[in-house]
C-alpha cells in the first residue's frame, strides 16, 4: 500500500444481529399497522421481518449509535438516549451534533419502550450490551428489534464488527457504504502492519487510566490494548496475561512500579486522574516520569469501543515507538483523514479540543 493513501474512503463495523418481530398482542402499539416487510437473515441464521423501506430508525445500548453514524444514516435516526443529547463528547456526535436535538427515547444502554414507540420508528437496531430484553422490546413495542454484536478491528474480532456493518447497511439500504468502511479499515491496518513490519521494540511501555463506564486511573488498562495489537506490540511487555481483546484490567499497582515503564501512554478520558495518580511519591521514580515520557491518546472506549480512535492511536504509538518509519506521517492530518473517511467529518481539532491529545503529558 502506497503512503499517500490516506485520504481513501471507506468504512466498517462489526457483527450480527438478532431480532424477533412478534406478534403485537400486549405490545403498547395497537394500532400498529404492518408496512410491506422483506427479510434479512442474522449471524444466527435468524430471519427478522423489517419493512421493505426503511426511513426511520433508533438505536439503543453502547455503541449502536456509532455504527450507524458509521454508515452515514445518521439521517434516519428519529431519537436518541439521554446520554448521547448530555454528553456530546465522542467523534460521531461531533460529527453530527443534531443528534442532540433529536428526542429522548430513554436512559442509556436500554431505552424507553413507550418514548421510542412515540418517534415511530420502523426499525429498533440494539447493541449486544444493551442491558434489555431485545424480544422483550419487541413484544412491548410491535417493532422489528435488530441486536447487532459490536466485535473489535483486532484479527478475530474483526470479522463480527464486519458483520454487524453488513447487517446495518442492509437495514437501511446502504450496502455499498458497509463495504466502503470495510476497505477503510482495512487500509489502514494494512498500512499500520507494513510500516511497522519486524521492528522489535526494547521500551517497556504502558497504556494506563483506560475508560470502562466511566472515567478510571492510572492502574486500569487492557492487557491486549487494541492500537498495540494492530502494530505487533503487548502492553506491559504480555506480562498482564492472556486476556480477550478489549478485556479491561487493574493493574497491581506494586508491579506497575516493579515493571517501570520507559513510556506511558494514558487514554484521554481518563487523563486527569492519571495525572493525579503520576504525583504520587510511589510513582514519581518511574523513569516515564522522570524522562517525561508520559503522552496522552484519544479516548478509546467512550460509550463502547471508538474504533476510528483505535486507528488514531496506532498512528500516535507507531511514530513513538518507530519513528523512522513514520517520518512521513503528520498525525493531525492523518487523524482528521480517519475521522472524515469514518463518519465523514474532520473532528480532530474539536477532540483535541476537549481532550488535550496525541501531546505530551505535563506530571
Amino acid at each position: 500500500m502506497k503512503r499517500d493513501s490516506f485520504t481513501r474512503r471507506g468504512f466498517i463495523k462489526l457483527a450480527g444481529g438478532l431480532a424477533v418481530t412478534l406478534s403485537v398482542g400486549g405490545c403498547l402499539n395497537p394500532g400498529f399497522q404492518q408496512k410491506e416487510s422483506r427479510e434479512i437473515v442474522d449471524q444466527y441464521g435468524r430471519e427478522i421481518s423489517i419493512p421493505s423501506n426503511v426511513e426511520k430508525i433508533v438505536a439503543v445500548g453502547s455503541g449502536a449509535l456509532r455504527l450507524v453514524s458509521y454508515m452515514l444514516s445518521t439521517d434516519l435516526v428519529v431519537g436518541v438516549e439521554e446520554f448521547e443529547i448530555n454528553d456530546g463528547r465522542r467523534p460521531y456526535v461531533m460529527a453530527n451534533p443534531g443528534l442532540q436535538e433529536l428526542p429522548n427515547i430513554g436512559p442509556q444502554h436500554r431505552g424507553d419502550a413507550e418514548k421510542i414507540l412515540s418517534v415511530n420508528p420502523d426499525v429498533v437496531i440494539a447493541s449486544d450490551e444493551f442491558d434489555g430484553d431485545v424480544e422483550g422490546l419487541s413484544e412491548k413495542t410491535g417493532l422489528p428489534v435488530v441486536e447487532v454484536k459490536y466485535g473489535d478491528i483486532v484479527e478475530g474480532e474483526r470479522d463480527t464488527f464486519y458483520n454487524a456493518l453488513d447487517i446495518i447497511g442492509e437495514i437501511v439500504g446502504r450496502e455499498e457504504r458497509a463495504s466502503e468502511v470495510k476497505d477503510v479499515f482495512n487500509s489502514y491496518i494494512f498500512d499500520l502492519e507494513e510500516r511497522f513490519g519486524e521492528i522489535d521494540l526494547d521500551s517497556r511501555i504502558y497504556i494506563g487510566g483506560v475508560g470502562r463506564r466511566g472515567e478510571q486511573g492510572l492502574t486500569a488498562t487492557i492487557a491486549e490494548y487494541p492500537s498495540l495489537s494492530l502494530i505487533g506490540l503487548e502492553n506491559m511487555d504480555g506480562r498482564l496475561g492472556d486476556k480477550v481483546p478489549g478485556e479491561h484490567v487493574s493493574v497491581d499497582r506494586e508491579k506497575l512500579v516493579e515493571f517501570d515503564p520507559e513510556m506511558i501512554f494514558v487514554d484521554g478520558a481518563g487523563l486527569q486522574l492519571v495525572k493525579e495518580d503520576l504525583s504520587r511519591d510511589e510513582f514519581k521514580g518511574l523513569k516515564a516520569v522522570e524522562n517525561e515520557d508520559v503522552y496522552s491518546l484519544l479516548p478509546y472506549n467512550y460509550y463502547n469501543t471508538q474504533f476510528e480512535n483505535v486507528l488514531i492511536n496506532s498512528y500516535f504509538l507507531g511514530s513513538h515507538l518507530a519513528g523512522d518509519s513514520f517520518d512521513d506521517v503528520d498525525l493531525e492530518v492523518v487523524a482528521d483523514d480517519i475521522f472524515e473517511d469514518v463518519l465523514g467529518e474532520r473532528v480532530f481539532q474539536s477532540m483535541h479540543d476537549e481532550f488535550g491529545v496525541l501531546d505530551r503529558v505535563e506530571v
